[in-house]
């Protein structure tokens, strides 16, 4: 099953082409385009939507896909457990790389399933430069049950990285914020397909 911030790679003489109103940035390389992000929003008629990264970061492109132009799907997990990062040609230029060792400790000692997301993520599943020295580690943990006291463990713990990491909790109705939720002050905001709502109680959580 496709989901959020999966990573996609998509095949030569695919849809992008047609897409109209491209911006600037993105016009003169569309054609070269292979890996796209999964972006959280509905699937509809077999249209997948996806976010397309230029080289900074303000150039970001939310379009959608037909399921019949990827070829490949890998996803956050698949990193995480493949250990990708460790055997990465930039491993020791970036803190990125070493904060990726760090949450890896973390988590397993909570047996919770995880995937780096963001710059990162897209990095090591195409290959494509993306990470800078002053980028952040996004991650996520997918789970429907974690204690708030260990919520509060792992940010603590995350804090020790050289970088920033941001934990994204995702869940079967959306996605929170792992510092956000740490903090025990609702209400707190979640993203769903249908955009962001603040609730009050999360179902599943202590």
């Amino acid at each position: 099953m496709i989901q959020p911030h999966d990573l996609l790679k998509i095949k030569e003489g695919n849809h992008l082409i047609e897409k109209e109103n491209l911006p600037g940035w993105l016009s003169p390389y569309v054609s070269d385009v292979r890996y796209v992000v999964v972006r959280r929003a509905p699937i509809i008629d077999r249209e997948i939507p996806i976010g397309i990264r230029g080289k900074t970061r303000t150039e970001r492109f939310g379009t959608f896909i037909p399921i019949g132009d990827v070829i490949e799907r890998i996803t956050p997990e698949q990193l995480a457990k493949g250990q990708i990062w460790k055997t990465y040609p930039f491993y020791e230029r970036y803190d990125v790389f070493q904060a990726l060792d760090l949450v890896e400790s973390v988590l397993q000692q909570y047996q919770l399933s995880w995937g780096p997301t963001g710059s990162v993520g897209f990095e090591l599943a195409s290959g494509q430069p993306t990470i800078t020295e002053t980028s952040d580690l996004d991650i996520i943990i997918r789970t429907n049950d974690i204690p708030i006291d260990a919520a509060r463990e792992i940010v603590s713990a995350f804090e020790e990285a050289n970088v920033r990491i941001d934990p994204l909790v995702e869940m079967q109705d959306g996605a929170i914020s792992l510092i956000e939720y740490s903090k025990g002050q609702p209400p707190i905001l979640i993203r769903t397909t249908d955009g962001p709502k603040l609730i009050n109680t999360i179902p599943g959580y202590n």
